[in-house]
C-alpha cells in the first residue's frame, strides 16, 4: 500500500493526548527533526518527541521469511534490499526519535504471549501473529483498542483490512505498510506462460490471458476449461506427480480461497456495528462452492497437496516448477520462495493472476488471505508503561516504511520475481482486493475455517447438511464473541 500522507494528518497524529501511564514523560524532549536527524521545519513540519533510547520489544513469527526481518534486520544477511531498507528505517527512527526496536521470533507468538499478558506481564510491547491467532484473544481482553492511540485514517494503514477485521466500535489490530507478512500470505494464481503460449488450443482460442482478467472474464468456468485442455496422464496412463500434467495444482485450503473469489465469506458483516450473519448456505455461497467442488475433486484435472501425504507441499511446488501444471493456487510468498531466480536458474516462465470470479456479472475480483499466516499487529493490554512509545513507534513504522514496501513490492516481487508489466498490474489488482473472512478467522463452532475444504476432501458435496449440523454451535460461539466485545474493558 502506498502512502500519500499530508502534513495535516501528521500534525493530527502528534496532537494525540499523551497517556498518563507512560513512564518516560520526565525524560522526553521535543524538537523538530528532519529525516537526517537535523532540525528541519521544511522536511517534517511538526513537533516530534525523542524517547531517549527506549526499547520497544516485538514478538513475531519465526517461520515466516519476513516475520522478523520486517521489524529488524538480519545481521548475517548482506546485499538484500529488504534487509537494507529495514536497517536504514530503524536507524532513522532511533536517531531521530530515540526508539530502539528489538524483535524476538517464536513459532507461536500469540500462544507464547498469552499467559504473560493475562498475568499482567509486559514482556513484549507489540505482538505480530496470524489473524486467526490474534483476533480471538480480544475476548480475553488481551489487547488495547487502538482508536485513541493511533491515527487509523492515515494512508499507511490498510483501511480495507482494518474495516474487515473490526467488529463493533473498537479496532484492536492493524495491517499496512509496516508489515510484509500481511501481503506475503495473500492468495493468487500462478500460471505457466510457456505452456499457455505454446498450446494453440489455449492461446489461439482464448487470446491474451491478462486481457481476460482485465475484461472481467476470468471466472471459474474459463479456468476449468483451460485446465481440461492441458491435463493428461503419464505415458502409462497414470495420474501422479512423476509424469502427468495437470491444469490445477493446488491444496485443500484453496477451496475456501476460490469460494472467497466469488466475494463470499462464511460470515457477513451488516450495516450495524455488531451485525454478523452466518453465510455458508446462502445461495451465492452454495453456487460458488458447487463449481469449486467440481474442479477440485476432478482428479484428472487437479492434483492437491492433501492427496500426496507428508511430501505434498514439496511435491506440488516441484511439479509446477518443473512445468507439470498450468495453474498453481498458492500464496504470494511462493513467488519469492519457490519461483524467484535469475534467468539462468529459473525452470519455467510464470505469470501472476488473481483468484477467478464466480461469473462475469461479478464486478470485482477477491483474493482471500491465508488466515493461518497473514499477519496483523496489536498492543498487549499488559503494556501500560510503554503504551505511548509503542503507539508512536507503530505510527513511525507505518510512515517510514515506504522504502521497505518498495524493496519488497517493487524491487523483489515486481522486478526479480515476475517478468513483465502485466504481472505487476495483476499484483496491484490482487493486493487492492484482499478479502478477510471473519468466520474463518474466529472459526466459530470449530470448523468455519475449514468447512469448504473438509467437505471437498470428503469427495461428497454435503456442504448444506454439514453446515446445518454445526450451525447452532457456530451461532452460539459468534454471539458470545459479540457479547465479549461489547463488554470489553480494553
Amino acid at each position: 500500500m502506498k502512502k500519500a500522507i499530508t502534513a495535516l494528518l501528521l500534525a493530527a497524529l502528534l496532537l494525540l493526548p499523551a497517556l498518563a501511564s507512560c513512564s518516560k514523560d520526565d525524560g522526553e524532549t521535543s524538537q523538530s527533526l528532519g529525516t537526517s536527524g537535523t532540525t528541519s521545519e521544511e522536511t517534517l513540519p511538526f513537533e516530534v518527541k525523542n524517547f531517549n533510547g527506549q526499547e520497544i520489544r516485538i514478538l513475531a513469527k519465526s517461520n515466516h521469511t519476513y516475520g522478523q526481518m520486517q521489524f529488524v534486520p538480519d545481521e548475517e544477511i548482506t546485499s538484500n534490499q529488504i534487509n537494507d531498507a529495514v536497517t536504514t528505517r530503524n536507524n532513522l527512527i532511533e536517531d531521530n526519535y530515540g526508539l530502539v526496536i528489538v524483535c524476538d521470533a517464536d513459532a507461536t507468538p500469540m500462544a507464547t504471549a498469552r499467559p504473560l499478558i493475562t498475568a499482567g506481564l509486559c514482556e513484549y510491547d507489540i505482538i505480530c501473529d496470524a489473524v486467526c491467532n490474534m483476533l480471538p484473544m480480544v475476548s480475553e481482553n488481551c489487547f488495547w483498542s487502538l482508536d485513541d492511540l493511533l491515527n487509523l485514517d492515515a494512508d499507511y494503514y490498510d483501511k480495507n483490512a482494518n474495516d474487515n477485521l473490526r467488529i463493533g466500535e473498537k479496532s484492536y489490530f492493524v495491517a499496512g505498510d509496516m508489515l510484509i507478512t500481511d501481503d506475503d500470505y495473500t492468495y493468487c494464481c500462478l500460471y505457466n506462460k510457456d505452456m499457455y503460449k505454446n498450446n494453440a488450443d489455449l492461446s489461439g482460442q482464448y487470446g491474451d490471458i491478462y486481457d481476460i482478467v482485465r475484461e472481467g472474464r476470468w471466472t471459474y468456468d474459463i479456468f476449468y476449461e483451460m485446465c481440461k485442455v492441458v491435463s493428461q496422464p503419464d505415458e502409462n496412463g497414470q495420474w501422479g506427480t512423476t509424469g502427468g500434467t495437470y491444469g490445477n495444482i493446488s491444496e485443500g485450503y484453496v477451496t475456501a480461497i476460490w469460494v472467497n473469489g466469488a466475494g463470499v465469506r462464511t460470515v457477513e458483516k451488516g450495516a450495524e456495528p455488531y451485525s454478523l450473519t452466518l453465510n455458508v448456505t446462502s445461495d451465492r455461497s452454495v453456487a460458488a462452492f458447487n463449481k469449486v467442488f467440481e474442479i477440485m475433486t476432478d482428479r484428472s484435472n487437479s492434483i492437491l497437496v492433501d492427496w500426496l501425504g507428508a511430501t505434498g507441499w514439496e511435491d506440488t511446488a516441484t511439479m509446477f516448477e518443473n512445468g507439470q501444471g498450468l495453474f498453481w493456487g498458492t500464496n504470494v510468498s511462493s513467488i519469492t520462495t519457490n519461483m524467484a531466480g535469475s534467468e539462468a536458474d529459473q525452470i519455467i516462465s510464470f505469470g501472476v493472476l488473481p483468484v477467478p470470479k464466480l461469473d462475469e456479472e461479478q464486478a470485482n475480483y477477491f483474493n482471500g488471505i491465508n488466515s493461518y499466516q497473514s499477519s496483523v499487529i496489536g498492543i498487549p493490554s499488559s503494556n501500560v508503561e510503554n503504551q505511548e512509545a509503542t503507539a508512536y513507534l507503530i505510527e513511525l513504522l507505518g510512515y517510514y516504511s515506504d522504502s521497505v514496501t518498495d524493496a519488497y513490492y517493487e524491487k523483489t516481487l515486481k522486478l526479480q520475481a515476475v517478468e513483465e508489466d502485466a504481472d505487476a498490474e495483476m499484483l496491484d489488482l490482487i493486493f487492492n482486493n484482499r478479502l478477510y473472512d471473519l468466520g474463518a478467522i474466529y472459526n466459530w463452532g470449530g470448523n468455519l475455517i475449514g468447512i469448504y475444504s473438509s467437505v471437498m476432501r470428503s469427495g461428497t458435496n454435503t456442504l448444506v447438511s454439514t453446515f446445518e449440523s454445526q450451525q447452532t454451535a457456530a451461532q452460539t460461539a459468534m454471539d458470545q464473541t459479540i457479547e465479549d466485545l461489547k463488554n470489553s474493558i480494553t
